[in-house]
């Protein structure tokens, strides 16, 4: 690449994207790695079990399920700009608020708990807990709006380049992954908690202004993004119009009530949802999500009762350095075995590497077999963390546990990348907001039936019940999958040789403008 091609990048939209992506992905990565150790250190006075921290993931979850859809409907009726901008703003400031309440109770912890006998730290943590929860729900319809429909329409069509882009995306995403829960272990073991909070509350806030601006100039160079999305004739009996891809649910009553809109709203987009050519691809995916075999709050929280923060953060970035190898060789795969074949062999991977998984339950050192064997057996455990000086043969279980997880990074990406373009070459333009609105609820509702599982389970000795309905979760996943390939091959619409031809000569569902010209 020349000077006048890199020129050329700077000023193009892939790079303002990445720049995005960037600032974004860093301060998601640092509150999602914190938030599970954070929860688990406001659980009260031992910090030894994992009920607050499932109570925080189901919160963000529920909240997702509930109004994903109508975020989603949000999304499709209102200017590309005026929405992404809300969006940014609302998550960012909510995050701001969460971690400075969650700063001043570690502060003021002493003074904290004996106030109300103790009812003042539950209100506390009950408001840390909604504003995470609504920050999540502003965090959705910001990677719908730039996801789901700014790339596509800045790609053009051009399947190849979207499915780079989305590549690239990933790889920053999972690159952050690599570098900011090392940063964050390392700050909180070796300064404070109390550093760890300040340095996201201040990251969101710069990360907030950056990002406007990107978007600003991204929608001031690309008239495509400010074009005026297409709407049909709608039912008039509705109060409020729906969104422009479909229409209201018939009422004989002359105007809807807020609650019923809502709910016949709600319902109409799922029945939507349901009958696009997408579901069996997404069910597929959205079952990936009912698993702790995985980087997230809760299975962070329970590594770190047996590991250091830094090594947690570390398992973390090797995590991901897998799941970029995964992401860099989807456009190659993508080539030359087709988009569908693809997320065979992602879904294939991911369920081998986690076999390491299940066997780590029996191994020495789990917590799961010194109850089985001795049920009056107790960590040793103080602020949460085992301080036991245990040998490595001790630790084999949670290093067999963290090695199938970081191994599985690579079959995940791959397959949720091939899934993600799926929707993306598949979804109608003015259906993108509702129907991956419905996608992460979906996502959600199975991500909250995981922090059910570990309320349920709160006990570390009590994990290995997790880990098993993981695997289980996982492996059906790959059912629907399987089933949407073999439905396409039969009705001879998406063979291999055909689809992967025509994807080659830049075929395309995406019904939208030329491609623009950028240099890369």
């Amino acid at each position: 690449m020349d000077e006048r091609n890199i020129v050329s990048w700077v000023h193009g939209f892939t790079f303002k994207i990445y720049c995005c992506s960037i600032f974004s992905s860093w301060g998601d990565r640092m509150w999602w790695f914190a938030g599970g150790i954070f929860m688990k250190d406001l659980s009260g006075m031992s910090h030894n079990n994992l009920l607050l921290t499932g109570g925080f993931t189901l919160a963000l979850s529920g909240f997702v399920v509930v109004f994903g859809s109508h975020v989603g409907r949000w999304v499709d009726k209102s200017p590309r700009l005026k929405a992404a901008g809300t969006a940014l703003v609302t998550q960012n400031l909510l995050l701001v608020i969460c971690v400075t309440m969650v700063g001043l109770t570690f502060y003021f912890w002493d003074d904290i708990l004996p106030v109300w006998h103790g009812w003042l730290l539950i209100s506390i943590q009950t408001a840390i807990v909604l504003t995470a929860a609504f920050s999540q729900v502003a965090s959705v319809a910001l990677q719908i709006i730039l996801q789901k429909d700014w790339i596509i329409i800045l790609c053009g069509g051009d399947l190849n380049k979207l499915a780079k882009v989305n590549s690239m995306l990933r790889t920053i995403n999972l690159g952050t992954q690599v570098l900011a829960p090392i940063f964050v272990g390392v700050v909180q073991d070796q300064v404070s908690k109390l550093a760890c909070v300040i340095t996201i509350g201040v990251w969101n806030v710069i990360s907030m202004v950056a990002e406007y601006y990107i978007l600003l100039l991204l929608y001031n160079q690309n008239p495509r993004l400010s074009e005026i999305k297409k709407h049909q004739v709608h039912d008039p009996n509705c109060r409020t119009r729906y969104s422009d891809h479909m229409l209201c649910p018939q009422s004989s009553r002359p105007s809807l009530g807020w609650f019923q809109y809502f709910t016949n709203s709600y319902w109409y987009d799922w029945k939507t949802y349901l009958k696009h050519r997408v579901f069996m691809a997404s069910i597929g995916l959205a079952m990936l999500y009912m698993t702790v075999l995985g980087f997230d709050a809760i299975t962070t929280a329970f590594v770190s009762m047996q590991i250091s923060s830094t090594l947690a953060g570390v398992s973390q970035g090797l995590a991901a350095i897998f799941g970029i190898i995964g992401s860099v060789s989807f456009p190659f795969l993508r080539q030359r075995i087709g988009l569908k074949l693809v997320g065979m062999v992602g879904l294939g991977s991911e369920i081998a590497a986690i076999l390491a998984c299940i066997v780590s339950i029996w191994l020495p050192g789990s917590l799961f077999m010194a109850v089985a064997i001795d049920p009056t057996w107790k960590p040793n455990v103080e602020n949460g963390t085992n301080k036991s000086d245990d040998s490595l043969e001790e630790k084999a279980s949670v290093m067999a546990l963290l090695g199938g997880i970081v191994v599985s990074r690579f079959g995940l990406w791959l397959a949720d990348i091939t899934i993600t373009q799926i929707m993306q070459e598949e979804i109608e333009e003015n259906k993108r907001g509702v129907l991956n609105g419905v996608q992460d609820s979906l996502n959600m509702g199975m991500d909250m039936l995981k922090s059910i599982l570990v309320m349920v389970y709160p006990y570390p000795a009590q994990f290995g019940y997790c880990i098993i309905l993981s695997f289980v979760s996982i492996c059906t996943g790959g059912k629907p999958n399987i089933a949407n390939q073999e439905q396409k091959n039969e009705d001879g619409k998406v063979s291999t040789k055909n689809e992967t031809e025509a994807e080659n000569s830049h075929v395309t569902k995406v019904h939208i403008a030329q491609p623009l010209q950028d240099a890369s």
